[in-house]
């Protein structure tokens, strides 16, 4: 008995252990300008499971926030990572004009490999008193490099939120972009950007989500062989519709 205690508790240990071990690796990042570019707020998560969340108010009153997340270390045949809440709320009385330039980053991504497709995303919607246009764009970069700006990338997708007097609109964007490309076996890094101007009236809101997203391309033989496999079925069904007529 005394055995079996001290086994459950070295079996609690490590996984005590194995715990701290996997929260070290956390490498999912955040970070948000509100000038531009020029000085950054880094947010950083708290294990590799969790979302990153953090927020900067500006001198003129304005908060921004943003919500990240990521699969990795997760064992997926995708890669992924998205701003999944980029929000900016003016709480002041009067008008205000931001350039924001806001990151997700994550490092250490070991799948997919082979031929991939890199898809962009972005969706959200907006009230009145905001107007904004600027561009969302993802990279994969194979030096597994922090908030990297370079690398395999579909470009950027620009959008537009013209001023709206009442009433809700969409944020308008050039949809999903892809770009093929040949992902090595050492780690990658994914990052994506919102870079763009906004200006907001008292009280306005803006929300907007963008999502990257690394998957594997179907391989030629996959293809091939699902449609040997669909035509072997039309056939079956043809002979078995024509023995029926016959027997008819």
């Amino acid at each position: 008995m005394f055995r079996s205690m001290i086994t459950r508790v070295s079996l609690a240990a490590i996984a005590t252990l194995t715990v701290a071990v996997a929260d070290a690796r956390a490498t999912l990042m955040a970070r948000i300008s509100t000038d531009g570019g020029a000085t950054f707020t880094n947010f950083t998560a708290g294990s590799p499971f969790t979302f990153v969340s953090g927020s900067v108010t500006t001198g003129s009153g304005v908060a921004v926030g943003v919500v990240g997340s990521s699969n990795q270390p997760v064992n997926s045949p995708n890669a992924n990572i998205s701003q999944t809440n980029l929000s900016i709320n003016n709480n002041t009385s009067g008008t205000v004009t931001l350039h924001i330039v806001v990151s997700v980053s994550d490092i250490g991504f070991l799948r997919p490999t082979g031929p991939s497709t890199l898809s962009s995303s972005l969706s959200g919607t907006y009230g009145p008193g905001m107007a904004a246009s600027g561009n969302f764009q993802s990279f994969a970069n194979l030096s597994n490099t922090q908030f990297a700006n370079s690398g395999l990338t579909g470009g950027p997708q620009a959008f537009s939120a013209p001023l709206l007097v009442s009433g809700t609109a969409n944020i308008i964007g050039e949809g999903t972009i892809n770009s093929f490309a040949l992902i090595s076996s050492s780690p990658f890094s994914l990052t994506n950007t919102f870079d763009f101007n906004i200006t907001l009236q008292a009280g306005a809101q803006f929300q907007v989500t963008g999502t990257t997203t690394l998957s594997n391309v179907p391989e030629p033989a996959t293809l091939v062989g699902a449609g040997i496999a669909f035509g072997c079925l039309g056939f079956t069904r043809f002979r078995r519709r024509r023995g029926e007529g016959a027997r008819s």
